[in-house]
């Protein structure tokens, strides 16, 4: 039977190193390839973006925000109201800056790129996503049975 000894000895750690070790291990900023950006440039060309969003790199970067917001609306933080976030919204969109599609900050101006948001917040930001309410008339045809 082999017995292997360590080349080092375990050194004891302290807990704040600890958590900082384990902190910095578990949050590494998401990457993204140039092949996978150039992926998702072509889902964009061919409007299938919302395929990104099956993405396991997303759902780790849209796990870690939420969990830095503590999963509240930020919106309505700054509103001062409290409601549980459930979208995690791109704050420039992800149609003009695809190459920030991962990143929690943008590095050009070091400002919140991504944001957890309520569904109520995400509406308000997207007025163009809401389908219009269509006036259907209650008879299609002027003959009536009286």
């Amino acid at each position: 039977m082999i017995i292997r000894v360590p080349s080092e000895a375990p050194r004891y750690v302290p807990t704040e190193e600890r958590f900082v070790l384990r902190y910095t291990m578990a949050n590494d900023p998401v990457r993204m390839t140039s092949r996978e950006l150039d992926a998702l440039r072509e889902m964009i060309k061919s409007g299938n973006e919302k395929r990104f969003y099956d993405w396991t790199k997303w759902q780790i970067e849209r796990d870690y925000v939420m969990r830095c917001d503590r999963h509240e609306c930020q919106q309505c933080k700054r509103r001062g109201r409290y409601r549980r976030a459930t979208i995690v919204h791109h704050i420039k969109h992800l149609k003009d800056r695809p190459d920030l599609a991962l990143c929690m900050y943008d590095p050009d101006t070091g400002e919140r790129q991504l944001e957890s948001v309520c569904k109520i917040c995400h509406e308000e930001n997207h007025p163009e996503w809401q389908r219009p309410i269509q006036n259907n008339p209650r008879f299609t045809t002027e003959e009536r049975w009286d």
